[in-house]
């Protein structure tokens, strides 16, 4: 990341990598990977096409428990 004049805490990796591992797969981070195994609309909303899964989320009054990392981020942001 360095070459691109990006700053990344290492821990933010050991994060990333543990979330990608953790199912005992390695899952990728897209919208096919990781954020497919969580149930969570603000999850799901935080890869691609956020207003389909939040248009989905709201016409299917689906609730989200903000049990996640992601999620919170999120809502702390707001």
């Amino acid at each position: 990341m360095k070459e691109y004049g990006i700053g990344v805490d290492v821990r933010h990796l050991n994060l990333l990598a543990d979330s990608m591992c953790n199912t005992g797969k390695v899952l990728g981070i897209t919208r096919y990977g990781i954020s497919k195994v969580k149930n969570s609309t603000l999850m799901q909303a935080s890869f691609e096409k956020t207003m389909e899964v939040l248009f989905d989320a709201a016409t299917s009054n689906k609730v989200d428990t903000l049990n996640g990392v992601s999620e919170r981020i999120i809502l702390v942001n707001c």
